[in-house]
């Protein structure tokens, strides 16, 4: 008695998603997700010790400024475009102080720095995927030399906060001592935050591997 043999099954379509690999693209989007809200404390950092570079190189602008004749000071003012700068970064300021503003008047930075750690690592996620559909890829250094190189990132940042601070003359007054501490601690903070962020960049790769989705 022969055994009739069954059909084989059919191969589903090319086009079709299977809810295997629909689930291995959600995970493989959360986990890029997370680690962009582990970066972003690191631009925060960097963002900040530039913002105070950039404050620095503003007030040694300052003093120089002063010492023009008054004629030019008139011809800076007036010069296009520097009024509008102004008036819009008083509107910014004082539109994040409205939205913001607790009830006995005074501005609550927990709902601003929430927002914008969420829309910050959304930004970077999506602009990660485009780089991604693209065929851009981060470069595969280990973490420790990105560790490295941000080190050395920071004795630079660290240089040029000290030399800023000691071209004021004001700051010596001080002590060299603490010129040097607030000029590794603008650079100490991003630093470590660098850290944090590469090692979990790491710990997140290792379990996209464990679970096939990266080589």
């Amino acid at each position: 008695m022969k055994l009739s043999k069954s059909p084989p099954a059919a191969a589903p379509p090319a086009n079709e998603v299977s809810p295997g690999s629909l689930l291995r693209l959600l995970a493989g989007w959360l986990l890029d997700y997370v680690r962009w809200t582990q970066f972003i404390p690191m631009v925060i950092g960097w963002g900040g010790a530039l913002f105070i570079l950039g404050g620095l190189c503003f007030g040694r602008f300052a003093i120089g400024f002063e010492k023009l004749p008054d004629e030019m000071q008139a011809e800076f003012w007036s010069a296009p475009g520097v009024q509008e700068t102004i008036v819009r970064l008083e509107q910014s300021i004082r539109f994040l102080g409205e939205r913001y503003q607790t009830p006995d008047g005074s501005f609550d930075p927990g709902p601003f720095v929430r927002e914008a750690w969420s829309l910050l690592a959304l930004l970077g996620f999506l602009l990660g995927q485009l780089l991604n559909a693209f065929g851009v890829r981060p470069s595969p250094g280990t973490p420790g030399r990105k560790i490295r190189v941000a080190g050395v990132i920071s004795l630079l940042t660290a240089g040029a906060a000290i030399v800023l601070l000691l071209s004021f003359g004001e700051a010596l007054k001080d002590g060299p001592f603490a010129v040097a501490f607030f000029g590794l601690s603008i650079a100490a903070v991003p630093f470590l935050l660098s850290c944090w962020g590469l090692w979990i960049s790491d710990r997140i790769r290792a379990i996209e591997v464990w679970l096939e989705l990266k080589e």
